[in-house]
Parts: structure tokens; sequence; C-alpha cells
């Protein structure tokens, strides 16, 4: 049925967007602990396993585990190397957003980015931020159905083309035959009227 197959197609895209924020959560944890080892930072790996994990739930869980792993370097570190860190993380969980992120689920979800990031923008100004987690994989399900509804009219109105033409083809013939069958039929008469 049409319900079965459109929950299963939801079901499909939001697997895809789990597993799509899953491995943006794997490269944000191995840019983060690359570039804590680069500037020293104690607990380097724990901290960019912190930050990739907290990624997995977008926009909030990012917030949490950057304001984490700032606190722990002031206290590991003190306080202008928490500063330095916290403004590193900004900018990486930026390039993250707008380029990383956008690309893994655009990939998975055959949209582009710039299509996620808008929908990620009117779903926050619009909906909320419950929507902003699920925009994405919202639009994918929107598009997939879109182009199923375009795709079955299209074949329907094929059906109807081949039906007609069909209909047109059986319509001649049935004039043909009715054609030859008078033809015929004169000519016998005529033959008969000749013999007499």
């Amino acid at each position: 049925s049409i319900l079965h197959r459109n929950l299963k197609k939801i079901d499909e895209v939001f697997v895809k967007f789990i597993y799509a924020q899953m491995i943006d959560g794997v490269i944000v944890a191995i840019i983060f602990s690359i570039t804590f080892l680069i500037l020293k930072v104690r607990y380097a790996v724990a901290l960019g396993i912190l930050v990739g994990v907290g990624n997995l739930i977008p926009y909030i869980g990012t917030f949490i585990s950057i304001c984490l792993v700032f606190l722990i370097t002031i206290f590991t570190g003190g306080l202008p190397q928490g500063l330095f860190i916290l403004v590193i993380s900004i900018v990486l969980q930026q390039i993250d957003a707008q380029i990383i992120n956008p690309k893994v689920i655009g990939d998975q979800l055959d949209l582009t980015p710039p299509i996620i990031i808008l929908a990620i923008l009117i779903g926050g100004a619009y909906f909320g931020p419950v929507i902003v987690f699920i925009a994405a994989p919202i639009i994918a399900v929107l598009k997939s159905l879109i182009y199923e509804y375009i795709e079955e009219k299209r074949l329907k109105e094929k059906k109807e083309k081949i039906k007609n033409i069909r209909k047109h083809i059986s319509l001649n013939k049935n004039e043909e035959f009715k054609k030859s069958y008078k033809f015929n039929y004169m000519t016998n008469y005529k033959l008969q009227k000749n013999k007499k």
C-alpha cells in the first residue's frame, strides 16, 4: 500500500541521516583530536572524542561539549590556553556546520549542502529548535515523495498515450477490415452477376 511504502521510505531516510551524523561525529572527533594534539592540550584525544560525541546531537550537543572542553582546558592549561582553545573550537565547529556536515548528510540523503543549510535555517526560524535536528531528513522525504508523485504521473500519462494509440490502431484495423470486406463482397457480387 501507499502508506506502507511511504513509511518505509521515511524509515530509510532517517536511518541514512543517523548514519551520516555518526560519520560526521567521527570526522569531527579526528579533526579536534589532531588540532588539540598540535596545540599540546592535555587529554587532547579524550577531548576530541568528547566533541565528536557531542556533535551527534546537532548544535546543543556541540555547544555543551565545547563548553566542557573550554572548562577542562582552563583547569589543565590555564585561562589563556582555555580562551585560545575556545576560539579554535568555535572556528572548527563552524567549518563542520557549514561545510563538512552538510556535505556528509547531503551525500547520504542525495541533497546539496545549500539545500540542507537552507532547510536548517527555515526549520529553526519558523518551527523551533526541535525541527532543526530533523530538517534535513524531512526535506529528503518530501523531495522523494514529490519525485515519486511526478514519476507516477508521468507513467500514468505514458500509459494513457499507449492506450490511445492502441485504440486508434484497433479502430483503423476495424475500418480497413470493413472496407476490405465491402470490396470483396462487391467483387464477388459482380463476378456472380457476370456468370449469370
